[in-house]
């Protein structure tokens, strides 16, 4: 983290936003994940105050020498796979919905979903907690509003379609969120959400070096049956909850094996560069990413 100490914070402690519990029992212990006492959701025990939250999400969260263990490594050089991630997506999940038309993207980072809409024929904008990911937006033409979903003035049933490509698991209010969404789709909307799956074989093998532990980041660790029950209580019809995955460089694939096994990676990675194969893309799924797919009732 470039300017904000987490050692210099009083971090808070984490009411489970799905029951309003304030008690949990070790998870687990070394990386001060917990379960809800109420509901049985894994959260953290501790996290950083509202305050500090923009702050994290700065410039340097997109730009990280540790993207390991926070943010991305270079977010804006990836755009292109990005983007043609979002690509594959949206055109599923465009079986779905009967007409393109309105559509918004909360955790919208740089705004790369919200270009690949506009392309598709979407008339998209994008909202989020980062001040340096909306003035990038901005500046590419797109409109973008800054601050929390909670806070953002809208009216009900106004959206088509609701995306949160690897924001719920950040939320402080993930519950709440999902109800706001509800009440901002139009009839038959969709809500589309695509978060770490805790209970997914990569993350029971691999334990606590699971990519999908970031401290301080992300706060909730959901499981297909925690979600799914989430959407349905608050109106939603599932339609369908499934691993997906997004294209990637043998480079990136390299950088990311040696979270699970150092020295196969530098092997590997060593064997990419003499060959030259470092930038050949591919579509990998790790079977560790759930993607949900939800209409408004």
């Amino acid at each position: 983290m470039a300017d904000l100490s987490v050692s210099e914070l009083t971090l808070e402690k984490m009411e489970c936003d799905f029951c309003g519990t304030l008690e949990a029992e070790p998870l687990i212990q070394e990386l001060k994940v917990v379960s809800c006492t109420g509901c049985g959701v894994a959260h953290l025990e501790e996290r950083l105050p509202d305050s500090a939250l923009q702050q994290f999400y700065s410039e340097h969260y997109f730009n990280s020498d540790s993207s390991g263990e926070k943010g991305y490594c270079d977010y804006l050089r990836d755009k292109p796979l990005i983007k043609r991630t979002f690509h594959k997506r949206l055109k599923e999940i465009e079986k779905f919905i009967p007409s393109k038309g309105k559509a918004l993207d909360i955790g919208c980072a740089l705004g790369f979903f919200i270009e690949v809409a506009r392309e598709r024929g979407w008339s998209a904008e994008g909202l989020d907690i980062s001040e340096y990911c909306i003035d990038h937006i901005k500046s590419e033409g797109f409109k973008g509003h800054l601050g929390l979903f909670q806070n953002l003035q809208s009216e009900e049933n106004h959206y088509d379609l609701i995306t949160m490509w690897d924001y719920i698991e950040h939320s402080t209010t993930p519950k709440q969120d999902i109800e706001k969404a509800y009440s901002l789709l139009k009839k038959d909307g969709i809500l589309i959400m695509a978060t770490p799956d805790f209970s997914s074989l990569p993350a029971k093998l691999f334990g606590n070096k699971w990519m999908g532990f970031k401290d301080h980041e992300h706060l909730y660790y959901f499981s297909k049956k925690d979600l799914n029950q989430c959407v349905e209580s608050l109106g939603f019809e599932l339609i369908s909850n499934k691993f997906a995955g997004k294209y990637i460089s043998f480079e990136f694939f390299a950088n990311r094996l040696g979270l699970y096994f150092p020295l196969l990676s530098k092997f590997i990675d060593g064997f990419f560069k003499l060959t030259r194969l470092s930038n050949v893309k591919f579509y990998c799924n790790p079977w560790d990413i759930q993607l949900v797919i939800a209409k408004k009732r």
